[in-house]
């Protein structure tokens, strides 16, 4: 069972704290959906199904997850339809020696609100519509969500472009 605790007493996460949290819900993905992003092949995936298939260890899984898995995660995180949001809720510090994420005030501001409470749905969801579009073989920037107000549903919506 992994812990989904991360201590947040302080607003520095290394990578090494997040790694086994991080790879358990990138292989509860892979066996859902085996298609986890646009490239053809994935070192980090390959251990995530290796792990799944019990021929690497737990502590080799997390060692890939330091070493590969956060490549393009961390740099995407605030990206939504082409643009960084306007509230960074961490900052990249993988390359300073701290090897993690900083935590900003911006996190702090929101584990408070009742926005917090719907934080692990939107990022399911998220996570969902990207593995959508890659299942689809379309850019996930061509996919966007519309929302009924009469009776609640997502709706989930191909846009069309022309050339």
């Amino acid at each position: 069972m992994v812990s989904r605790q991360i201590n947040t007493e302080h607003d520095l996460i290394r990578l090494d704290e997040l790694a086994l949290l991080f790879a358990h819900h990138i292989c509860q993905h892979l066996q859902q959906n085996p298609k986890q992003g646009t490239a053809a092949t994935s070192k980090f995936l390959t251990a995530c199904q290796q792990f799944i298939q019990n021929n690497i260890t737990q502590d080799q899984l997390i060692q890939q997850t330091i070493k590969l898995g956060f490549k393009d995660v961390i740099n995407a995180f605030h990206i939504v339809n082409k643009r960084e949001i306007d509230y960074r809720f961490f900052l990249d510090e993988r390359k300073q020696g701290n090897k993690g994420i900083r935590l900003t005030d911006n996190f702090f501001k929101l584990i408070q609100s009742d926005q917090f409470l719907s934080l692990e749905d939107e990022a399911e969801a998220r996570w969902r519509l990207v593995e959508t579009a890659w299942d689809a073989g379309i850019s996930r920037n061509l996919l966007s969500i519309q929302f009924d107000n009469k009776s609640n549903p997502a709706i989930l919506e191909r846009q069309m472009v022309t050339f």
